[in-house]
């Protein structure tokens, strides 16, 4: 029958020029992104806020940390595997969903304790958004923008963390706390309307043998669409999805040759999410040891302007350069920056270096989570794959806090420098050995 409905659904998605359909989404999908890290990077400097005023302890607030990473390590790794069971839209309203009401529950929390409790609740759907928003984008841009695209939406996570720097420097010195909770549940509450109106993945939909939604949903993205429906209008009787490719089941992913795939992706995803997490969450805590609250503040606002920088740099170079480059060249950089941050004074420039540092661990991060790890997976396997591999990482978090705190105390901040350096170091190590390229071309299947 010449070329089957998926490889029509592919090189339609794969093949063309981005359509003003492709953009809605992409800026939808960047919404969403920055509504999930808003609350993620609230988190930890409300955290810093509250340590401050005596309402917790370092104690509690590495299980806040710890908890948010139990709660979204199960977030990421039920939604990978509904979302190659009832689709990538659907399980990205659920996600939202529960953040919405976990952020809700946040913001009337009478105890540290609670608070905590809660924060599970919004850490669960936190930790799925991310993921399969990146699959989704994966899935409906195409090729020739993949990269660059998701890299940009890298700038609303940046965005982001900015933005919630700038809200917590205005509002905790007021003891505004509980309305910075409010903010992600309105938001929330809007995306979840929006994105009952996108279209689900074709890709997906194909591989599940649906093909007549598949052309109604392409036909709403893709400018080829016409040619689908055409070419599949010829085929009488479409088989169904396990026999069209290689669309095997989970246990496909932990025997070769995927299984080196899902070692690599589960280190890189590991390192990344460790670097980024523990920048973002300890930054405020470290800046107010010798700091007021309103200085501390400002220079992690200061500091996190470098964030977007990292993804408008990945923007110019992601169509250009290998993935596995990049990631080599960049890791290597943040190595000898964050080195060099753990001995330089305030005074002496600390704070611009630091800029620098966060724009590199922002690139790392939204080249392995964003771009790379979704690029390592068949489309069957895709949601789930990356889940798997971020639902490591995930769990790296549940100790990452305690033993960053315990760094924190005996070292200052030489010590929680020094192990962003070895995180970054890791990545260069993992990349060189194991990485494999996968470039912009059409994704794996």
């Amino acid at each position: 029958m010449g070329q089957g409905p998926r490889s029509v659904i592919d090189a339609a998605l794969d093949d063309h020029a981005p359509t003003t359909a492709h953009r809605r989404l992409f800026w939808l999908i960047c919404a969403a992104l920055f509504v999930d890290f808003f609350d993620l990077t609230m988190g930890g400097v409300i955290a810093a806020s509250l340590l401050r005023e005596g309402w917790t302890t370092l104690s509690l607030n590495s299980m806040f940390f710890s908890a948010a990473g139990l709660g979204a390590a199960a977030g990421v790794f039920a939604a990978g595997i509904l979302a190659d069971q009832i689709g990538r839209v659907r399980v990205l309203q659920l996600c939202l969903g529960l953040m919405t009401v976990g952020t809700l529950l946040c913001a009337g929390a009478p105890t540290m304790e609670f608070l905590i409790a809660a924060r599970v609740l919004a850490a669960i759907g936190m930790g799925g958004v991310p993921t399969i928003s990146y699959v989704y984008l994966s899935e409906v841009l195409p090729a020739r923008v993949r990269g660059a695209w998701i890299s940009g939406a890298g700038v609303a996570v940046a965005m982001s963390s900015t933005a919630a720097s700038v809200t917590g420097y205005y509002m905790l010195p007021l003891g505004g706390w509980r309305p910075m909770f409010l903010l992600p549940v309105v938001a929330g509450l809007l995306l979840i309307v929006m994105l009952g109106m996108a279209p689900e993945s074709p890709r997906w939909l194909a591989v599940r043998g649906r093909w007549q939604r598949a052309t109604q949903e392409l036909a709403r993205i893709a400018a080829a669409a016409p040619t689908l429906i055409a070419a599949s209008r010829t085929v009488a009787n479409p088989v169904p999805a396990a026999a069209t490719g290689p669309t095997a089941g989970p246990g496909a992913l932990f025997r070769a040759p995927l299984l080196k795939r899902l070692l690599l992706a589960m280190g890189l995803a590991i390192a990344a999410t460790v670097t980024s997490n523990s920048a973002v969450a300890w930054m405020p805590t470290v800046l107010m040891e010798s700091a007021s609250v309103e200085r501390g503040l400002g220079d992690n606002f200061v500091i996190m302007l470098g964030a977007p920088l990292g993804s408008v740099v990945g923007y110019f170079i992601l169509s250009r350069v290998s993935r596995r480059g990049a990631l080599a060249v960049t890791s290597i950089l943040g190595a000898g920056i964050a080195a060099s941050c753990a001995f330089i004074g305030r005074d002496a420039g600390l704070i611009p270096l630091a800029l620098v540092l966060m724009a590199l661990i922002n690139l790392v991060c939204t080249i392995i989570l964003g771009v790379y790890l979704p690029e390592l997976f068949p489309t069957a396997l895709r949601a789930r794959g990356s889940a798997f591999a971020l639902t490591a990482s995930r769990l790296s978090l549940i100790a990452a806090p305690f033993a960053m705190a315990a760094v924190l105390a005996a070292y200052g901040r030489p010590g929680v420098m020094l192990s962003l350096m070895a995180c970054f170091l890791v990545v260069t190590l993992l990349v060189t050995a194991l990485g494999v390229e996968t470039a912009s071309g059409p994704l794996q299947d």
